[in-house]
This record gives structure tokens, C-alpha cells and sequence, in this order.
């Protein structure tokens, strides 16, 4: 799945987007979140789901809404269609929660081994 992850955050680098994979990264970023694996698709591959974060540093203010916006259409436009949600990401269960939308991408990933 690292691929997977590491192929979105360069399309969307490619857009002008400061994507990562990495969670330690400062906002204002795109981070490419760790996946889901959901089930097997057949013998070759799994289901996954990789979670696209669009986060702001704080107020949760109209201009971070706006930033934030602007980040998900770009997404939208780079990956393609995706729900967002809005709330709130932290990067650690003991940091202060930042604005975030997160858009999930449904993939299939090919086992390397078949």
C-alpha cells in the first residue's frame, strides 16, 4: 500500500499541493493517511482504503474553511471523485485536533508475490 500512498502525494505534489505520507508534517498539507485493508480481491490483490486528509493549522476560522476548500477541490481535481468530510485530525492521541476534510479512495492493490 505504500506505493499506492506514495503515488497519490506525488500527483497531488505534481498539482502544487503539499502532500506527504508522513503525519509528522506541518500544516497546511495533504496527508496521504495510513490505509484499510478491507478484504481480498481474488488471489492477486487487496481492497484498501486510503484516507486523504486536507489539514489547516488552527483557528477553525472562515479562512481555514476557505484553505481548506481549495485543498479539496484540487484533490478532487488530481485523484478524482472522493466523499469529503469535514471535522477535525490530530497527529497523536495527545496533540490538540486541527481542521481537516478527509476523502476516502476505495483501490485495489496487486500482491506483489502473484
Amino acid at each position: 500500500m505504500g506505493d499506492a500512498r506514495a503515488d497519490m502525494a506525488a500527483k497531488l505534489t505534481a498539482a502544487g499541493i503539499a502532500a506527504t505520507t508522513d503525519p509528522a508534517h506541518l500544516a497546511p498539507m495533504v496527508l496521504i493517511d495510513a490505509g484499510r485493508w478491507r478484504a481480498a480481491s481474488g488471489v492477486g490483490g487487496w481492497d484498501v482504503d486510503i484516507p486523504v486528509r486536507c489539514v489547516v493549522p488552527p483557528p477553525g476560522d472562515a479562512a481555514a474553511l476557505g484553505a481548506l476548500e481549495t485543498m479539496v477541490e484540487t484533490v478532487l481535481r488530481t485523484l478524482g471523485w472522493a466523499a469529503a468530510e469535514p471535522g477535525v485530525w490530530a497527529p497523536s492521541s495527545n496533540a490538540d485536533a486541527i481542521p481537516a476534510y478527509t476523502l476516502t479512495y476505495a483501490t485495489q492493490i496487486t500482491n506483489p508475490d502473484c
